[in-house]
């Protein structure tokens, strides 16, 4: 049977029926458009984010180390090389929790958010 001799479901024809797909893929493809745009948004501003927090947390880690007394990095604990490593896994751990966690937290409320206010705005 030919395509446009094909009477659907409820005597749709198939012109309605490629222009409905037509719809459908438009929608979907201005859809897929957004959210790249919002994931690319997302990541690099929380990216600064973290990087801006992580040099803010070195610097003040770093003014506070050199204000010790000259005595205080004699103990085995604040050695130079211990204090570099310090300072490098704890802001790492800093930058991780504002750039890679914060994001998928800030977008799982609001779209919860933004379901919350369609399903009442349409089903009230």
């Amino acid at each position: 049977m030919p395509v446009d001799e094909f009477i659907g479901y409820g005597g749709v024809s198939s012109a309605d029926l490629e222009d409905d797909i037509s719809l459908w893929a438009l929608l979907m493809t201005i859809c897929a458009l957004v959210l790249g745009i919002g994931a690319f948004t997302q990541k690099s501003s929380f990216g600064t984010l973290g990087n801006n927090v992580t040099l803010e947390v070195r610097k003040m880690l770093y003014s506070n180390i050199m204000q010790k007394n000259i005595g205080w990095f004699d103990d085995r604990d604040n050695t130079p090389s211990v204090l570099t490593t310090i300072i490098a896994s704890d802001t790492a751990v800093i930058n991780g929790v504002s750039s890679e966690s914060l994001g998928p937290e800030c977008e799982a409320f609001f779209a919860i958010t933004i379901g919350i206010v369609f399903g009442f705005f349409f089903c009230w």
